[in-house]
């Protein structure tokens, strides 16, 4: 299952990268923390039973935002914090 789930990220990466840049904008990310975030927003998208279609990707972003996600990725992510 987690080989098919990667394969699936992996696939639709670069498309979703694009729409978290753009709803991230605003925040201080690394161009190496965008892939990061994007895989995360991903998991939770497809855990939550979504896909990875543009509106359930900008949902996603919203609820990060709404729930103050930057000094949590940073911990959890060690960069930069």
């Amino acid at each position: 299952m987690d080989f098919l789930t990667n394969a699936l990220i992996e696939e639709h990466l670069e498309e979703c990268m694009e729409i978290v840049k753009e709803e991230m904008r605003d925040y201080y990310l690394d161009e190496d923390e965008y892939p990061i975030l994007t895989r995360e927003i991903m998991l939770t998208a497809q855990s939550a039973g979504g896909d990875f279609s543009e509106g359930n990707i900008r949902f996603y972003c919203d609820e990060y935002k709404k729930h103050n996600f930057l000094s949590r990725f940073k911990r959890m992510h060690d960069t930069n914090y």
